[in-house]
């Protein structure tokens, strides 16, 4: 079961990072070679990047017990 979640969280960590380098790189070619913005890019630059600090590397984290010494940190 843990290694199942690792995988997923992983898989689902890498695709987010991807996304993420390609909206940006949209964004800068249509922003500064074609001077037109994309109005969504930096919305969805931003949820991905919560998404993927927050709630997949805190499943991947806890998974391989690597935040069990945070959370005795703050009691």
């Amino acid at each position: 079961m843990v290694e199942t979640v690792r995988k997923i969280s992983g898989v689902l960590l890498g695709t987010a990072v991807g996304v993420m380098a390609v909206v940006v790189m949209v964004q800068v070619v249509t922003r500064y070679i074609l001077k037109i913005p994309l109005f969504w890019a930096e919305e969805m630059t931003r949820y991905l990047f919560e998404l993927e600090e927050s709630y997949i590397a805190a499943i991947r984290g806890t998974s391989m017990h690597a935040a069990a010494g945070l959370i005795l940190l703050f009691y």
